[in-house]
């Protein structure tokens, strides 16, 4: 009587979760619903990871298709909201031939950071 009261107290969603918690306690060699049931978060990516894996310096309007990935239109999505008038660019490493460039964010536009003779910028001593 004491479980059938304890068991109609319980909404829904508590009564499954108990059903198939006390499933999993009798039938598994695992003693706990989340040790069973428990999602492999392993190979999960954030928004910031998937723009990383997918960004382009440049992109080209007639890439633009039907058959593009959600990861591809994040990346377009974020590009898009970039500010492009200028950008920022490290020569520190000239004589290897590599050349660092990224477009300027939002705050850098409003702190006024990277304008045309903004000296932050011209040395690797920047703030941001």
């Amino acid at each position: 009587e004491r479980f059938r009261s304890q068991f109609m107290a319980m909404n829904a969603f508590e009564r499954h979760k108990r059903l198939i918690n006390d499933y999993v306690r009798y039938y598994s060699k695992e003693k706990s619903f989340d040790a069973v049931f428990k999602r492999d978060t392993t190979n999960d990516k954030t928004d910031i990871d998937i723009i990383r894996s997918e960004h382009r310096f440049l992109w080209d309007d007639e890439e633009d298709g039907p058959e593009e990935t959600w990861e591809k239109r994040l990346a377009k999505k974020y590009y898009d909201k970039l500010f492009k008038e200028y950008c920022i660019c490290d020569l520190s490493h000239w004589q290897e031939k590599k050349i660092a460039m990224r477009w300027r964010i939002d705050r850098e536009i409003v702190s006024g950071k990277g304008n045309v003779g903004d000296l932050f910028y011209r040395t690797q001593n920047c703030s941001e």
